[in-house]
């Protein structure tokens, strides 16, 4: 079975490239089609075709092209412009389903009438859910988004669909670039939108806790390369997220090379994920206590130790390639 991901814009952080690289190494791996048979219902057996016709062609194979450069340099597949049209084209023609990338233009562009999911990202579909629910619902497509807070406006309609990553390959780069102990804490943001960050908020209170006296040391990355903030989070023993939509990828970086992570989200999205999971793989922090949860995981090693374990082992059940 082969799909076809599709954006009008930005491959959102690189994610779909992720899923490219993940069905190269996973997709002839019979619990990977498995799971893609699985669902609620199947009306006339339409799933369960799919799962006869991928063991007969060999797996699953997936390719992404989307429209704009990509920025920090995130991992990509197919750039969409001129030179690459025809054989975009030519993969659509083949693709046995759509993924649409926070747009629906590329159905119109090539008019595609095949099995089709749109996958919400971030601001885009946050700002404005309702056009595009329409727009799905009236052409029948699967809906999915990629963070938990954005199923609150269709809690029903929306699953959630986690960015995959190979957790075995960020857990080295951890271990490669890892600093040596130096009695100090240090702790790493990487925000691409301040105020949606809480970077403000954040850099606030590490002076503060520096103005205490305690040993900590900040690494603020911003501007620069994907690579160069895997590098800080790397480095540190810390890393604060955001305050407003629970986790990002971040944080799943962060996870996968054993550092505890400090989030906060909206009292609808974290109940949704203690729902989801059971357990917050995140130490919760609101604007209020942001301080006062820096500084109790600043002066507790063994706290650091537990919070990453559980992030730990969250990425690996939910954002390895794999089960990705």
């Amino acid at each position: 079975m082969e799909a076809l991901i599709l954006s009008h814009a930005l491959d959102t952080n690189g994610q779909n490239a992720r899923y490219v690289r993940a069905a190269k190494k996973h997709g002839r791996d019979k619990a990977v089609l498995k799971a893609l048979a699985i669902g609620k219902d199947d009306p006339a057996g339409v799933v369960a075709r799919y799962a006869i016709a991928a063991e007969k062609l060999g797996g699953l194979s997936i390719r992404s092209a989307h429209k704009a450069s990509h920025y920090f340099q995130f991992p990509h597949d197919i750039i969409w412009d001129r030179s690459t049209e025809l054989e975009i084209r030519e993969l659509a023609d083949r693709a046995d389903v759509i993924h649409l990338n926070n747009s629906y233009r590329p159905v119109q562009r090539f008019h595609l009438r095949k099995p089709t999911l749109l996958h919400h990202h971030g601001s885009l579909f946050r700002n404005d859910p309702s056009h595009m629910l329409r727009v799905a619902a009236k052409n029948r497509w699967l809906q999915a988004v990629s963070t938990i807070d954005l199923q609150k406006s269709a809690p029903d309609v929306l699953h959630w669909l986690p960015s995959a990553y190979d957790i075995d390959a960020l857990a080295a780069f951890g271990k490669q670039h890892q600093r040596k102990p130096d009695g100090r804490v240090r702790i790493a943001h990487c925000p691409t939108n301040r105020a949606l960050k809480h970077t403000d908020l954040f850099l606030a209170a590490v002076s503060e806790l520096q103005a205490e006296g305690l040993p900590v040391d900040l690494e603020l990355v911003e501007g620069k390369t994907w690579e160069e903030s895997l590098k800080a989070k790397a480095r540190a023993d810390i890393v604060f997220d955001q305050l407003m939509f629970g986790y990002g990828c971040n944080s799943i970086e962060a996870w996968a090379m054993g550092k505890p992570v400090i989030a906060g989200a909206d009292a609808w999205t974290l109940d949704r994920m203690q729902q989801e999971w059971q357990q917050l793989p995140f130490a919760t922090a609101y604007d209020t206590t942001l301080i006062v949860e820096l500084r109790y995981m600043v002066e507790h090693a063994e706290l650091r130790q537990v919070w990453a374990a559980w992030g730990m082992r969250h990425v690996r059940k939910y954002h390895d390639e794999k089960p990705a």
